[in-house]
């Protein structure tokens, strides 16, 4: 059949379309100047008398569809008869594509545009059904999506308007595959328009269809017969709270679905929302192990490299050093030699790795001769995790005479300690080892380590430079300058 050049007042620009039921055109309005589009209907094998009976009943109809106003439903605009094209009905004219042209490309959809459609739908047909409408072939082929990209609801050309009496009851009007299993005889209900939805949505998720069926009495067979594939069988990364969804929307027994549309989409909302729970709480609980167990592996680096400073550092002093020689008897004769208990003990906090350390020097007071113990270095030093523990063994200690006093004669306490301490600073070419300094050398460690962008390293020293000395405030400044570098 040629494409006729009008249909009533308008004016026919192309064919976009061609079904069972009938072809759909794009036209122009010339009374209210606007774009439309017209979709035919066939009279197929009706009588004459069956013929006017469907008009009017079409006529009806069609007219209570253009009542209803929503912005995700193709508007209807008109219905009337053309002489030689027979009934027709105006709708509004949707630039974009159909949904199935969309899943033909994609295969299937985001959950985010796959819900962002079904809602639009699923809020038409439930302001359809408070307006006493049912769509009754709800389909991919009957969703347009426009430019925007807002989904709408297309074709109540064959849309049952309930309690009017014109309409035929036992008559099954739809496509096989996307219909409810009470439509097949001809028992339409909300609940059968939201077990299509329920079909469509399954679809935009996994790209097929529920219910098997290579022909169209292949699928009803499998509606009126058949368990739906579970979501997660097709779609394992989905939630497969969803199956419990879809089982309860694709219930054979109508009164066991969802009364409405929303309460189906809620539904599907929670089962997402659970599983995002889910999902966070897994991720934040992974986090939290991978900070505990990083924290642990810091200290335990921190650990390691003071235990290997101190002992490099003992090995060169002990190769540095000489062993000092016990003085004569004859000199301290009288001198009570300094027993177990009198051993002294220094600790030091372990310096970082610097290019040189020289031997350490402490000073001792013995106040029994009021004389000055210089403490030379011994052999017998002893290592732990984080000090380093030099104990005097009484063989190393010289007793030496120092100040204004006769020589091999007893020196003031005060003059004694003064003269050590003098004496021992000179000859000591090692540098201070207060908490605060040792903390300093350990942050100059880290602004090297810094400058070459090795965090660990950095955040290393600063750890056991804060240990050192918590108030020091170069500490945080380091520390934001690491995270200003990309160091987190």
């Amino acid at each position: 059949m040629a494409m006729p050049s009008s249909i009533g007042r308008y004016r026919v620009e192309r064919l976009i379309g061609e079904g069972g039921m009938g072809q759909v055109y794009v036209a122009f309005d010339p009374k209210l100047e606007r774009t439309v589009a017209i979709k035919t209907v066939r009279r197929g094998g009706m009588s004459t008398r069956e013929f006017r009976q469907f008009l009017l009943r079409f006529r009806n109809e069609a007219k209570a569809a253009a009542r209803l106003s929503h912005p995700s439903v193709v508007q209807v605009y008109d219905a009337d008869e053309d002489p030689i094209i027979g009934p027709f009905i105006v709708f509004e004219y949707v630039q974009g594509q159909s949904l199935r042209s969309v899943l033909r490309a994609k295969g299937k959809l985001t959950v985010e545009e796959a819900m962002a459609v079904a809602w639009a739908i699923g809020e038409a047909l439930d302001a359809a059904h408070d307006a006493g409408i049912l769509h009754r072939d709800v389909k991919p082929e009957n969703i347009l999506i426009d430019a925007s990209g807002r989904a709408k609801l297309a074709d109540f050309g064959i849309a049952r308007v309930v309690d009017v009496s014109l309409t035929q009851e036992g008559q099954f009007l739809g496509t096989p595959r996307y219909s409810a299993p009470e439509a097949f005889f001809g028992k339409y209900s909300r609940q059968s328009d939201l077990f299509s939805l329920a079909i469509v949505v399954y679809e935009m998720l996994t790209g097929q269809l529920p219910f098997g069926g290579d022909t169209p009495l292949a699928a009803m067979y499998s509606i009126l017969h058949s368990d739906p594939v579970p979501l997660s069988v097709l779609a394992p990364e989905l939630p497969s709270a969803l199956d419990e969804v879809f089982s309860k929307a694709f219930a054979k027994d109508a009164s066991l679905r969802f009364g409405r549309a929303s309460e189906f989409l809620e539904a599907l909302e929670r089962a997402f929302a659970a599983e995002v729970r889910a999902r966070q709480e897994q991720f934040h609980s992974a986090k939290r192990w991978l900070a505990a167990g990083f924290s642990v592996f810091l200290i335990a680096m921190a650990g390691g490299a003071t235990a290997f400073v101190f002992f490099a550092q003992g090995q060169r002093n002990e190769s540095r050093v000489p062993q000092a020689t016990p003085p004569p008897a004859s000199s301290h004769e009288g001198t009570p030699p300094l027993s177990q208990a009198a051993q002294v003990e220094v600790l030091v906090p372990a310096p970082p790795l610097t290019e040189s350390r020289s031997s350490f020097t402490s000073t001792a007071i013995d106040q029994r001769e009021g004389s000055v113990a210089r403490i030379l270095p011994s052999n017998e030093a002893l290592l732990s995790d984080s000090h380093a523990s030099a104990r005097i063994n009484p063989e190393s200690v010289q007793l030496t005479d120092e100040g204004s006093g006769e020589a091999g004669g007893p020196v003031p306490f005060e003059e004694a300690n003064e003269s050590a301490s003098a004496s021992s600073l000179m000859e000591s070419t090692s540098p201070p080892t207060s908490r605060e300094e040792q903390a300093k050398e350990f942050i100059d460690a880290a602004r090297r380590a810094l400058q070459e962008r090795d965090w660990l390293q950095a955040r290393l020293y600063l750890r056991i430079a804060r240990a050192l000395d918590p108030e020091n405030v170069d500490i945080e400044a380091i520390e934001r300058a690491i995270g200003a570098l990309g160091g987190e």
